[in-house]
């Protein structure tokens, strides 16, 4: 599942004032998720409870982990 590979390459490192900061594991994915996924991402995200709070999403690059190591 698409979501499941995305999850293992992006976290979430901030809220605040309505904006969700995730960090992608590489420029190449931030960048493309800012680009050409990043208003559906939003719509996908409003539509889960507890959510609907989040107002714009920020995408930047950096190190993520797996959580195996």
């Amino acid at each position: 599942m698409a979501g499941e590979r995305l999850a293992k390459r992006v976290r979430v490192v901030a809220l605040k004032g309505g904006e969700l900061t995730l960090e992608a594991d590489s420029a190449a994915l931030a960048y493309e998720l800012k680009s050409f996924a990043g208003k559906k991402l939003l719509a996908d995200l409003k539509r889960h409870r507890g959510a609907e709070f989040v107002t714009s999403l920020k995408f930047r690059a950096g190190a993520v982990s797996d959580g195996s190591g």
